[in-house]
């Protein structure tokens, strides 16, 4: 009475694949996110960047414009102790 069952003989082996794709999956998820993070947080560098040397570029700006007034020397050189003290 020889009986074969053709269900769960080999169920261990079967399982593996799977899990083995699951885990690539969620692999392949977190590195994706991973990804998207780092290029979101270049992408806010860059603008904080481009913030700060527009305010530079306004500033000297305004250092160029103050050479003509009276008062532009008190300005700057305030301006340099700030700098040396910083």
């Amino acid at each position: 009475m020889g009986v074969t069952y053709k269900g769960n003989g080999g169920g261990g082996k079967r399982g593996r694949p799977y899990g083995l794709m699951l885990l690539v999956a969620f692999g392949a998820a977190l590195l994706g996110v991973m990804v998207l993070h780092k290029l979101r947080e270049r992408r806010i560098f860059n603008l904080l960047v481009i913030e700060k040397d527009r305010q530079l570029f306004s500033l000297q700006l305004l250092l160029q414009c103050g050479k003509d007034l009276p008062f532009a020397y008190t300005i700057h050189s305030s301006c340099e102790q700030f700098m040396s003290s910083a």
